[in-house]
């Protein structure tokens, strides 16, 4: 992925030096070209994520190679500004996309965003582009959770952190996938939950793991994590399942449990699984949830709003 050589800029939301909130800036950067089967989106939506905060913080470490400024956003959705030779898209067509700021330094909060073509998926006309950015990294994520839960009839699957952006989406896609599924989220989300067709809720809290063992007494067949609870959920969980978490798991393991950590990476490059997303979210049954938009401009206070919790959706910063 080359810089442009005509000279043409972009704004971009970054920082020199990494800290708090108040290191964000509005940057001028070299906007980008696009090669041999990659594409440029004309950014209008790109989501805030905990991963962005982590890397504004300095968080991320030798992972970056690339120079500052740094750009955060792993997601966004927009229209094609240029297609390089041989890409399947056309100059003009809405898409959503992820991306990675690992190992360059450069992620999608910028009005311009490179991208392979195979990273992203065409926006049915249902769909807006708001909330289409949301579905990118937390669809393949909670898609790759799912998947490895193994959900299907007959497995009984918990979701914690089910009222947040991953676990949500984690959810209804193991709803449809014909599992039976607890959600552990606060009582704030329940109606909600109860619509996507969870079996059962059990409130957020110490003692959600007993109250999961109750309704299960033989324990559950899988934990999808989302609210990374961790080694504590075990005693949830049957002889022999699984405790799947959405963030690095480093815990005890008991009755041979096996527990392990998904990475959206794994997905980053499966644009037929995208593409359903999409399309099950332009068709009513995936949810993308905005709790907030924020010209590019306020970053800093949409970090802060993101740093505080309980959003209940995706923070999205607009470029217009």
């Amino acid at each position: 992925m080359g810089e442009t050589a005509s000279g043409a800029t972009m704004r971009a939301v970054g920082w020199w030096e990494p800290g708090g909130p108040a290191v964000l800036t509005m940057l001028e950067l070299p906007r980008p070209e696009p090669g041999p089967g990659e594409m440029l989106i004309r950014v209008e939506a790109a989501t805030i994520n905990p991963a962005d905060l982590s890397f504004r913080e300095g968080r991320v470490g030798s992972a970056i190679t690339g120079p500052p400024p740094h750009v955060g956003g792993l997601e966004a959705a927009g229209t094609v500004a240029a297609a390089g030779p041989g890409s399947r898209w056309e100059e003009g067509q809405r898409v959503a996309a992820i991306t990675a700021f690992i190992p360059g330094g450069r992620g999608a909060h910028a009005e311009f965003l490179l991208v392979p073509d195979d990273a992203v998926a065409l926006l049915p006309d249902a769909l807006r582009t708001v909330e289409a950015a949301v579905i990118p990294m937390s669809g393949l994520t909670a898609q790759l959770a799912v998947d490895q839960a193994g959900a299907a009839p007959g497995t009984t699957v918990a979701v914690t952190g089910a009222g947040g952006a991953v676990g949500a989406f984690a959810v209804e896609l193991a709803v449809a996938a014909g599992a039976r599924v607890i959600a552990v989220a606060g009582a704030e989300y329940a109606d909600r939950l109860r619509a996507m067709g969870v079996s059962d809720l059990v409130a957020r809290g110490e003692g959600a793991p007993a109250r999961l063992r109750e309704l299960v007494p033989g324990g559950v067949d899988v934990v999808i994590d989302g609210a990374l609870l961790g080694e504590a959920l075990l005693p949830a969980i049957r002889d022999g399942g699984r405790l799947i978490a959405v963030r690095a798991y480093s815990g005890a393991t008991e009755r041979g449990i096996a527990t392990g950590t998904i990475s959206v990476r794994v997905y980053g490059r499966e644009q037929a699984k995208l593409q359903r997303l999409v399309d099950l979210a332009a068709a009513g049954s995936l949810t993308p949830r905005v709790a907030a938009t924020f010209p590019a401009a306020r970053a800093a206070e949409a970090h802060q709003r993101l740093a505080a919790g309980g959003a209940g959706g995706r923070l999205v910063l607009t470029f217009g």
